[in-house]
């Protein structure tokens, strides 16, 4: 079986690197949710939410495999904290994430895949014990 990738790093330094993840991963969610194809004003197909809430998943799923529950759950942390820091608004009044369909679609995608990430971490942790 070979070495885990981390094996040389230590586990602190792929822990770091997994919230560096989230906050990445929620910046780059943050900026492509806003892609859609519009028909009369309306998003008919929301590709940049899909697109961001399944990278979102993928990179927690990654990091929940390669570094255990606590990689997941760094991830989680990564991008809660990101996005608590985008939603706070700009100093000239703007917001990056808006009050309609695809923002809220960004938040109740977001925490539902967030969700899935702790509990299926946290349940990976109790099979082991």
């Amino acid at each position: 079986m070979p070495a885990p990738p981390w094996r040389g790093v230590g586990i602190g330094a792929g822990l770091v690197a997994s919230v560096a993840l989230g906050f990445a991963t929620c910046l780059a969610a943050a900026v492509v949710h806003r892609e859609a194809f519009f028909a009369g004003g309306i998003a008919v197909f929301p590709y940049g939410l899909l697109l961001a809430l399944a990278t979102t998943w993928s990179v927690g799923k990654a990091m929940r495999d390669v570094f255990g529950a606590a990689g997941g759950i760094c991830v989680v942390v990564g991008w809660l904290t990101t996005l608590s820091w985008l939603l706070l608004g700009r100093p000239e009044g703007d917001f990056v994430v808006a009050n309609d369909s695809l923002g809220w679609g960004l938040l109740a995608g977001g925490v539902i895949v967030l969700g899935w990430l702790v509990a299926s971490s946290v349940a990976r942790t109790g099979d082991r014990d």
